[in-house]
């Protein structure tokens, strides 16, 4: 079937944006907020990988998630936050009816790893495009695990800060309020 230019722009794009959000950062609210620019509806998809061990809950990462899409300018968009832990994410935006894959690029590792996976994604539901999107210079240094990384040393919470939702370092500060409490 052959779409004329009416029918293709009278189609809604749908957007899905995954990450494990362990946490949840500055960059990655610029990658949804972004995304929510460029498609007419959004889901923002928490996914489990069986190989990392978690420093939040399940419920704590959706829980954080959902703060900062909150708080973020969405341009509008129809956004929904989803945990998918059984299904793989190209499934997940097979079912959703998705459009696009939107991918943040930080670096060359990050492509080569985001191509293997695009390649793979496009023979599973070749209707669905991969888009990646760079963050600017200021967030491109921002990682879940560079954040885990620095919390706990000497003054950890003012650099933190810069990097994730008040939310998040409140939820690192109760975790390391529970480490010092005692038994």
């Amino acid at each position: 079937m052959t779409l004329n230019n009416t029918e293709r722009t009278n189609m809604e794009t749908v957007g899905v944006v995954a990450g494990s959000f362990d946490p949840i950062t500055r960059g990655h609210e610029w990658l949804i907020s972004e995304a929510a620019r460029l498609v007419d509806r959004l889901h923002v998809v928490i996914g489990v990988n069986p190989a990392k061990k978690y420093l939040f809950s399940d419920d704590e990462r959706k829980r954080l998630v959902q703060a900062c899409v909150a708080d973020l300018d969405m341009s509008g968009t129809p956004t929904t936050v989803h945990f998918l832990s059984n299904d793989l994410l190209i499934q997940f935006a097979v079912k959703a009816g998705a459009s696009h894959l939107i991918r943040g690029i930080r670096d060359t590792s990050d492509f080569s790893y985001e191509t293997q996976m695009a390649l793979v994604n496009r023979k599973i539901a070749p209707q669905i495009k991969t888009v990646y999107m760079v963050p600017p210079p200021e967030l491109s240094e921002v990682s879940s695990s560079t954040v885990r990384g620095l919390v706990g040393f000497s003054g950890w919470q003012d650099i933190v800060k810069g990097y994730v939702h008040p939310s998040v370092l409140q939820a690192f500060e109760e975790q390391q309020a529970q480490r010092k409490a005692p038994c």
